[in-house]
């Protein structure tokens, strides 16, 4: 393996040897022959081609090394951005299903108040509008007619039973019809009348104005 050989320097056609700068005959200073033992020089180039080489494959292989790290240690910090993200979304869902369990809670709080202070006024309108209804029976009812009792009916607001007797149909008639015309009860109805003795005893049945 020869890469350098002598070069013959010729001038003309006579074969005179003359100075450099002449027809130089370059052909055969580089030459590659396998057969041919290298020489110190020879081996020193490849050597030092050979340097080369592993130098390009060894700082190929690190670069490589470096940004498969690089992309490890972005992979992970992504991942990483990613976990933190769900745990802040997973607290968030948890946050706002307990506003929606509690505003329920609150909702169901609210409703009943509202009905339990509907229930007292209710109680509190029926505590007023017994007495009334007594003062203005007392004033309705024929000196005939005698009251026995007068009683709201359990289970439904506002619906009254009367208990009154008198001699006679037609002052029992009369105190309905009062009953019924002066609005003093509404929807009034009456049994047909059961005598005991002298007297005739009827019910009567009716609801408080505004309670149906």
């Amino acid at each position: 393996m020869n890469f350098l050989k002598k070069a013959s320097i010729s001038v003309g056609a006579g074969g005179k040897k003359a100075g450099l700068g002449k027809d130089i005959d370059l052909k055969g200073i580089f030459k590659f022959n396998l057969r041919e033992k290298m020489d110190r020089t020879e081996r020193n180039l490849f050597r030092a081609f050979m340097g080369v080489v592993v130098a390009i494959v060894v700082y190929a292989c690190f670069v490589e090394f470096v940004i498969m790290r690089q992309i490890s240690e972005v992979s992970q910090e992504v991942q990483a951005v990613i976990g933190e993200t769900q745990t802040e979304l997973a607290l968030v869902t948890s946050d706002e299903l307990a506003v929606t369990e509690r505003t329920r809670h609150y909702n169901e709080v609210v409703t009943r108040l509202n009905e339990r202070r509907e229930e007292n006024n209710t109680q509190l309108a029926m505590r007023n509008a017994i007495p009334n209804l007594l003062n203005r029976v007392m004033f309705a009812i024929p000196q005939e007619v005698q009251l026995l009792n007068i009683s709201n009916d359990v289970g439904s607001e506002g619906r009254i039973k009367i208990e009154a007797k008198a001699r006679s149909y037609h002052h029992l008639g009369l105190f309905i019809a009062v009953l019924r015309n002066d609005e003093i009860l509404i929807n009034v109805t009456s049994t047909a009348g059961r005598r005991e003795g002298i007297y005739i005893k009827v019910e009567i049945e009716g609801y408080l104005p505004g309670s149906v």
